[in-house]
């Protein structure tokens, strides 16, 4: 088995970094199994110092693009029935001010989302 390129090696040590700083390892595990992780002479030797910190990566993301996602898709329902709203305002209204708060409505929920997609 071929020896883990020193770019693979670098990674490993900083999914642990990431994890140290999260809180997932304590100094002394992390100081160990980052010179582990770099003297790991074969791929088996280098993934078992990432046991356990790179599925809790793994869900992390997942729950983060699933929130993102859940995001978008509200936004764009809302955007439709706003954009529905405002159009059907318009020709009952003949075009009055009260109208613009459909606009305002939109650019309110729509910065809400970009703020907590950014979280």
């Amino acid at each position: 088995m071929a020896a883990p390129a020193d770019s693979q090696r670098e990674r490993a040590v900083t999914v642990l970094k990431r994890a140290y700083a999260e809180g997932r390892l304590d100094h002394d595990e992390f100081e160990a199994r980052a010179h582990r992780a770099l003297a790991a002479r074969s791929a088996v030797e280098l993934q078992l110092q990432l046991r356990g910190l790179l599925a809790d990566d793994v869900r992390r993301r997942a729950r983060r693009a699933a929130r993102i996602a859940g995001v978008a898709f509200s936004w764009a329902i809302f955007s439709v029935f706003l954009a529905v709203s405002f159009v059907v305002a318009l020709v009952a209204t003949h075009a009055s001010a009260w109208t613009l708060a459909f606009p305002l409505a939109w650019l309110v929920v729509t910065a809400l989302a970009v703020r907590a997609a950014r979280r």
